[in-house]
């Protein structure tokens, strides 16, 4: 499974990285306040839905002043 390999090689990387994975088949959906416990200095790779980097980029230039990388994608 990938999911065990990927959390290891955040585990090792330099700078140090941060993995959180959510399962919204679980209901377990990401909200910027997930993200709020690490402070004001983050980049964000985010990769899901438009209208979750919609509400994820309010939040970093609201709030918090994240750095919001994106990759999009809609659902069929």
């Amino acid at each position: 499974m990938l999911l065990p390999q990927l959390r290891a090689l955040c585990a090792q990387a330099q700078p140090r990285v941060t993995l959180q994975v959510h399962d919204a088949a679980q209901g377990d959906y990401l909200t910027p306040e997930h993200l709020a416990q690490y402070g004001a200095r983050l980049d964000i790779w985010l990769c899901g839905p438009a209208g979750l980097g919609k509400a994820m980029r309010q939040a970093a230039r609201q709030r918090w002043g994240w750095r919001m990388h994106q990759e999009a994608f809609q659902m069929r």
